[in-house]
Parts: C-alpha cells; sequence; structure tokens
C-alpha cells in the first residue's frame, strides 16, 4: 500500500490575550470525506525563561505530540522557549468543512503569552484503514540560522510510513524556512516537502514549520533527526517533533468456499 499525503491547510488563528478563544477555519475547499483532520499549534510564554505553558486539549480531539523548547532566556519578542501542540480530531472530515470555522477550538492557557496555529489535513491511502501514529520530540537550544533537532527515540518507521516533522520557533518572519530535512537510519525518505511554514509578529512572536516525506525502502535503526534553515540566528531554534502516520490495512474475514457439483442433469 501507499503512505498517507498531506492536502491542505487551513489559514492561521492567534491570539496574545489569556483566556481568549482562537477559532481556526478550514479551508474553503479541499477537504472530502474521509480527511485526517489535525491541529497544529505553537506556543509561548507571558514571562520568565521556562517551559510555556501546556494548553488543555479541545474536546472531541486526542493530543498527537506536545513539546517545549528551545533557548533558556528570559522570553520576549523574537527569543525564548516555544512549545509545539498537535491534536487529531477523533472523527475523520465529513467533507462538509468546507469553509467553516471550529469557533473557540483552544483557549490561551494561563501563563501564556501567544498561541498560534492552524488546521492541517492528511488523506489516507486506503479509506478506512487504521491509523497508527508515533511521535517522537527533540530540541535545539542553540541559536542561529541551522536548525537541528535529534529525537529522543526511534519511532518505529518501515516502507510506506509518513514522517511529519515540525519545529517551533521564537522569531515570526513567515516562509523563511528552506532545506528541510528527514534524516531516518535505516530508512530512505523520498521527496521530502515543506508544507507549513508561518509566523506571527503578535505579542512575543513566534513561528511554526512542518516538512512531510514518505518512507521508501528499509526500516528504521535508530532515532531521525529533522533539520532546516532559516533566515535569521533568532530562528533556528526550538522543540522539534517526528510524527510517524502508518496505515494499518485490516483483511476482509475469509469467505467459505462455494463448492459447486461438476455434474449438471439428472440423478
Amino acid at each position: 500500500m501507499a503512505a498517507a499525503t498531506y492536502q491542505w491547510q487551513g489559514a492561521t488563528a492567534s491570539s496574545a490575550t489569556v483566556g481568549a478563544g482562537i477559532s481556526p477555519p478550514y479551508p474553503a475547499s479541499g477537504v472530502v470525506v474521509g480527511d485526517i483532520i489535525t491541529y497544529l499549534v505553537v506556543s509561548k510564554a507571558a514571562s520568565g525563561s521556562g517551559d510555556p505553558p501546556t494548553i488543555t486539549d479541545p474536546s472531541g480531539w486526542t493530543l498527537i505530540v506536545t513539546a517545549p523548547g528551545g533557548p533558556v532566556v528570559t522570553v520576549g519578542a523574537a527569543v525564548g522557549k516555544t512549545r509545539i501542540t498537535l491534536w487529531q480530531k477523533n472523527v475523520d472530515a465529513d467533507g462538509s468543512e468546507n469553509g467553516t470555522t471550529l469557533t473557540n477550538l483552544i483557549t490561551v492557557p494561563t501563563g501564556g503569552e501567544i498561541t498560534y496555529g492552524m488546521l492541517v489535513g492528511f488523506r489516507r491511502a486506503t479509506a478506512g484503514s487504521t491509523l497508527l501514529i508515533a511521535n517522537s520530540t527533540g530540541n535545539d537550544t542553540t541559536t542561529g540560522t541551522a536548525y537541528s533537532a535529534l529525537m529522543a527515540a526511534d519511532v518505529g518507521v518501515a516502507v510506506d510510513d509518513l514522517l511529519v516533522g515540525i519545529a517551533g520557533t521564537p522569531a515570526s518572519t513567515s516562509n523563511a524556512a528552506s532545506g528541510e530535512t528527514i534524516s531516518q537510519p535505516g530508512c530512505t525518505i523520498g521527496t521530502v516537502t515543506e508544507r507549513v511554514d508561518q509566523g506571527t509578529t503578535s505579542g512575543f512572536d513566534c513561528r511554526v514549520t512542518l516538512w512531510e516525506g514518505a518512507c521508501t525502502a528499509g526500516a528504521s535503526s535508530g532515532a531521525a533527526t529533522i533539520t532546516a534553515t532559516y533566515g535569521t540566528t533568532a530562528q533556528g531554534c526550538g522543540p522539534g517533533a517526528l510524527v510517524r502516520i502508518r496505515e494499518q490495512v485490516t483483511a476482509a474475514a475469509a469467505k467459505p468456499p462455494v463448492i459447486v457439483s461438476q455434474y449438471s442433469g439428472r440423478w
């Protein structure tokens, strides 16, 4: 079978006000029945040098991964730790989502300063397949244009797995990432494509980048590393995650054989 594929991204939605609801929109078109709906968010803290607060899981969604990271410096504009979070909607798309908005899906947590994100859609290669999702996280704590995060563990990659790399960085400039890679020991990864590269100047600034590629050969033998190049030294640091999306197709129950007589006519 083939790997799942990226399909669409909704417009960004954000707030820098504690307690404010954030309402991400679906794209005007492109969502079809059976699409896998995810919500990707990057956030920062209001003060200090610690990890940004966690965000309460929205009702009807399952947390895939959340990870803080970055240099231990006082948070501010274009500096400090960030947090990346990815949820999956508990039900697949029914095709009516196009042009609609999820009102107050999440709220900016106490201690948070900016929460920013968008809906991202993937599509199964085989309709009705079961998804087996695994993830690991890493961290780049050094500022600079080069971003590199070694994952903490091998997520177990095989042929036709889709691998999604995510980075959350403290600066705001959009469309500044390039050269993203996914290096998975033991595996050949096909074309790696950037899908999300968005930032906001609201509040203390933050940005999120997502890229993906499928395993075309081999089986993993160690933890992966994700890398990217950013336009300024403030951007190349922060938490990273590798999400593995695998489809499992259950074979239909075998039917008993139909016995057909080799004879015809009367006995």
